[in-house]
This record gives C-alpha cells, sequence and structure tokens, in this order.
C-alpha cells in the first residue's frame, strides 16, 4: 500500500496546519481528523479573529467541554466578554441553545468565564429574570435567542459552542 494518497489527502489541510511532520501516522490521522470535524458544518468567525462551531447533542457542559477539545477547540469564552464578537458570533447560532464557557461553580452567583475572568468585567446579556438559580441547581450558562441563561450543568437538552483561537 502507498503512503502518497494519504499524503495527497492530508495537503488539503496545508492551510489548517494538517501536514505531514515526523510524528507518526496515528498522529497526524488524529489531527487531520480533528481538522475535518472541525470545518464540517457551521464555522463562524467572530470579530477577534476567533472561529467558532457548535457541537450538537453534547450530553452537558463537561462532555461539550471534552468535545470541543476532541476537536482542536475550547468552549467559547474568549471573545464573549466583548460584545461585537458575541453579536457577530451569534448571528449565525441563533436557532440552537448552547453552553458557552461561564459557570458560577466555585460561587453562587458568582459568573466566572473558563479564563478566570469575572462575568461582571465585561459584556453580559442576561434574559428577563435571569440568572435565576431555579431549582437551586443552575450554575452553567447558556445562550439561547441571543439571551444567556443559568441552566443545570448536566443535561441533554443543551448543545455547545466551541471556539478556536486564530492560526498564528
Amino acid at each position: 500500500m502507498s503512503v502518497q494518497p494519504q499524503i495527497k489527502y492530508l495537503s488539503i489541510f496545508q492551510n489548517f496546519k494538517c501536514i505531514p511532520r515526523r510524528i507518526g501516522i496515528i498522529k497526524i490521522t488524529a489531527v487531520c481528523a480533528a481538522e475535518a470535524q472541525w470545518l464540517s458544518g457551521r464555522v463562524r468567525t467572530g470579530k477577534n479573529g476567533y472561529s467558532y462551531k457548535v457541537v450538537r447533542h453534547s450530553g452537558g457542559y463537561y462532555n461539550g467541554k471534552r468535545a470541543c477539545a476532541a476537536i482542536g477547540g475550547q468552549i467559547a469564552h474568549t471573545g464573549f466578554a466583548d460584545k461585537s464578537t458575541y453579536w457577530s458570533v451569534m448571528t449565525d447560532f441563533y436557532d440552537v441553545e448552547v453552553y458557552i464557557g461561564l459557570t458560577d461553580l466555585n460561587r453562587e452567583g458568582t459568573f466566572v468565564w473558563e479564563n478566570g475572568v469575572p462575568a461582571s468585567r465585561g459584556f453580559t446579556y442576561w434574559g428577563w429574570y435571569e440568572p435565576n438559580n431555579y431549582g437551586g441547581r443552575e450554575d452553567c450558562v447558556t445562550v439561547w435567542d441571543d439571551d444567556w441563561n443559568d441552566v443545570p450543568c448536566v443535561s441533554n437538552r443543551y448543545h455547545t459552542l466551541c471556539e478556536r483561537a486564530p492560526a498564528s
């Protein structure tokens, strides 16, 4: 079996840093599979240069974080403290409710982004009467129709919004 067709296939992703390296074919294939998964479906680039993608049926906040990592991203949080990035991204994802990287897991009522920045230091867009910690178990945040809502962290109802830093 010739390796050349595989390398030819991999060259499609050269612009996405998915090119053969001296690390072995298994790792190259895994990297390229992650690139292919990232590029399939809707991908939106925000004003901050990050790209965003919805991982559907993620099975909860923690599974969503793992799903983002599996395709080379992270749960969306970096650009969401910026109003213009938020609006530029969410115009494409208004039709699905998604987890974002904002929680009050460490202290009830104090929402903090995945990178440790308090939400109070930036732009927020809570829906009416939110956050409300309904039932005493809402520690994660989703976006639905542009509004933020605190929700349970373990739920199959919500998808996850992933982000990727711009290529350097």
